[in-house]
């Protein structure tokens, strides 16, 4: 007899909170989600036991200010901290071979956005947006020496090797936009951007 395991699970959160007084409005939004996925198979001698896992999982936090110079400009401030993070593993009873794996991923942010809505029908927008972070790459792969399937597999390995790398980055941005209001319904986007990447 053998069996198999699918065993998903996730769960995601939203919180938002915000405060106004006169030109000013402050907001501050955090949300983020966790996504597992596991296979497991178990069984007998000819159906090989199995360990499958995934994971992947997010946190933002955001801070918006906005002021309002008059009825239709508009100056935001959103700076943000998140994380990133996912990993994988995999294992089986085949001369107790397993791998895993696991990025971290630390980022922060600023976006100054001036807004003008010029018409009912059309608004214009423009700013600059910054963006740092790193990621940080963690895993653990057997060194094979020798593999056979037949007539039974058979995995031979002496060493793992260990990975531990870290990449540095930030993005700059800068962008102009038009945002058109067709109805209730239609809401048309057009614009430029340009992005310095390192």
């Amino acid at each position: 007899d053998n069996a198999l395991t699918l065993a998903p699970r996730y769960w995601d959160y939203q919180a938002k909170a915000s405060y106004k007084s006169g030109r000013h409005r402050l907001s501050i939004f955090a949300f983020g989600s966790d996504d597992r996925f596991r296979l497991i198979r178990g069984g007998s001698d000819e159906d090989r036991e199995l360990n499958i896992g995934t994971r992947t999982t997010f946190h933002r936090l955001l801070l918006e200010h906005q002021y309002r110079f008059g009825k239709n400009l508009t100056l935001l401030t959103r700076p943000f901290l998140g994380i990133d993070y996912g990993n994988f593993e995999f294992s089986s009873d085949i001369e107790d071979f397993s791998t895993s794996g696991k990025l971290t991923s630390p980022l922060m942010g600023w976006r100054e956005e001036l807004r003008w809505q010029v018409t009912d029908w059309l608004t214009i927008n423009t700013g600059f947006e910054w963006m740092t972070g790193y990621g940080e790459l963690t895993s653990e792969v057997p060194v094979f020496d020798q593999i056979r399937l037949f007539p039974a597999p058979v995995v031979d390995f002496t060493d793992t090797l260990d990975f531990d790398n870290r990449v540095y980055g930030y993005n700059l941005s800068a962008y102009l936009e038009t945002v058109w209001s067709i109805g209730d319904l239609w809401l048309f986007t057009a614009g430029v951007r340009a992005d310095y990447i390192k």
